[in-house]
């Protein structure tokens, strides 16, 4: 049985545009997560929002990353939302950051890219 949690999935929705960092709090397993990557990717899935869906190697799911683009590193201007997405890891190669980077027509699983480009940051746990 699916609990659609339309009050806060339409609360999302009504202020997806405003230019906030959203954050969704509650007491444990009381559907945060579901909430956010199954009901709210649904629903920017279905407007046509662009990015990629990935099968976790551990078989534990899957992992979705929204075409963010980046800012650009000297005007500090939003491109390619919509079309490019690039995610830092914690690690470092040199001078760089390491990323997960991916286009309309490739994916770069680890590639490298100077951190004055504002990639953006998911939080994820082992």
């Amino acid at each position: 049985m699916e609990i659609k949690r339309n009050i806060y999935l339409n609360k999302l929705i009504s202020k997806k545009h405003n230019g906030l960092i959203k954050v969704v709090t509650g007491i444990r397993r009381c559907g945060k997560s579901y909430l956010l990557f199954n009901l709210f990717k649904d629903h920017l899935l279905a407007e046509g929002a662009a990015g990629r869906l990935y099968e976790l190697t551990d078989d534990s799911g899957t992992a979705w990353y929204p075409a963010a683009g980046s800012r650009n590193s000297g005007t500090a201007v939003l491109q390619s939302t919509g079309n490019n997405g690039g995610y830092w890891s914690a690690s470092t190669s040199g001078g760089n950051g390491v990323l997960l980077y991916f286009s309309n027509s490739s994916v770069y699983p680890v590639g490298n890219n100077s951190r004055a480009y504002g990639f953006s940051v998911r939080c994820v746990h082992k």
